[in-house]
């Protein structure tokens, strides 16, 4: 998503799960939800292991 979309990717993320949740798609809104959480993390952070071990901890899994 970042990688795609920059700094847009996190307003993206956020309105994918406003989407999925209006059809009806609970858990897999809450998937982007997490997604949503790791694309902050890595933003704000200058520390990317860091951002990275966040984003283990939730079981969500970023690429280079």
């Amino acid at each position: 998503m970042i990688s795609d979309y920059g700094s847009q990717a996190l307003a993206k993320a956020r309105k994918r799960a406003q989407e999925l949740r209006s059809e009806g798609f609970d858990s897999v809104a809450n998937t982007w939800d997490l997604i949503c959480e790791v694309i902050r993390d890595q933003q704000d952070s200058d520390n990317k292991p860091e951002a990275y071990k966040s984003a283990l901890e939730r079981n969500v899994f970023l690429s280079e």
